[in-house]
């Protein structure tokens, strides 16, 4: 089969992550070429809440991780120099009950161990100002001004023409369909349904595919998908300017609101029963 191209990295998977890693090692002077069998984002990337989150994760590390991801978000749309909608007011996780004060309370404090972390408890007054169409019936709650949200179309696309721009050889529509190695085990880049490239270097960035992409060098990884739905409205007054985990209104005035989690495979469809949850 004829030989496409030859680079020092290849990247598997033309979403978020894919494209991120891409456009990050061609501005630190890699040769880069990305891999897709679909569309820039056709998969999970312009399927999610669109959150960038940090204050109720657990373990300690990967709230760690979600902090400094945060803090970047500024310099990584400033860099690609287009708007995608980055909205950080912050975050609140309300507490209706005194026992949810108390476990968010515990939480927080864990947190605040990184000098990084700036969240802390609020009582329903603040509460209140900070967050107008918030129930009343609550005890207060936990609150964080690394919290926000992104358009996650826009997110996506807008890296995908970073890289491009960054001289990453793009090829969508391309199916990987093995990586080969030479007599020493040592990749020597991946056969894919166009031809051949040629690379010392393979990342995968496949998401919910890596299972199948790590098969091909005979690794076994616990990998799978998760559907979850998200409702959106129809736009109506601000009033909930503060982000939340579960709900969020954007600046025009949708909400979006959402956290099933079904373990259904690749099944995109939508169900009446979602919506009710």
């Amino acid at each position: 089969m004829q030989t496409l191209h030859q680079t020092e990295v290849i990247v598997i998977g033309g979403g978020a992550v894919g494209c991120s890693i891409a456009y990050q090692l061609a501005r630190r002077g890699k040769d880069v070429t990305l891999v897709d069998k679909a569309e820039p984002g056709a998969g999970t990337s312009t399927k999610n809440f669109g959150l960038v989150w940090v204050h109720t994760k657990e373990p300690y590390t990967y709230m760690e991780l979600s902090l400094r991801s945060s803090l970047l978000w500024p310099k990584l749309v400033e860099a690609l120099g287009e708007d995608v909608d980055l909205r950080q007011p912050g975050g609140i996780a309300p507490c209706l009950t005194e026992e949810d004060y108390e476990r968010a309370a515990a939480l927080i404090e864990r947190q605040r161990r990184s000098p990084l972390f700036q969240g802390k408890m609020i009582p329903p007054d603040e509460v209140f100002a900070m967050q107008p169409g918030i129930t009343r019936d609550l005890v207060g709650a936990s609150w964080s001004p690394h919290d926000g949200s992104v358009n996650w179309i826009k997110w996506t696309h807008a890296l995908a023409r970073g890289c491009e721009r960054a001289g990453v050889r793009m090829f969508h529509q391309t199916e990987v369909q093995a990586i080969e190695r030479d007599k020493d085990n040592c990749i020597t880049g991946v056969l894919t349904d166009r031809g051949r490239i040629v690379a010392p270097h393979v990342v995968c960035a496949a998401g919910p595919w890596s299972k199948g992409v790590a098969a091909l060098v005979d690794l076994q990884i616990d990998f799978f998908p998760q559907k979850g739905q998200i409702l959106i409205t129809e736009a109506t007054d601000m009033i909930c300017p503060m982000t939340m985990d579960s709900v969020r209104q954007e600046p025009h005035g949708q909400f979006y609101m959402g956290t099933t989690h079904e373990d259904v495979g690749f099944d995109w469809s939508t169900t009446a029963e979602a919506y009710k949850a």
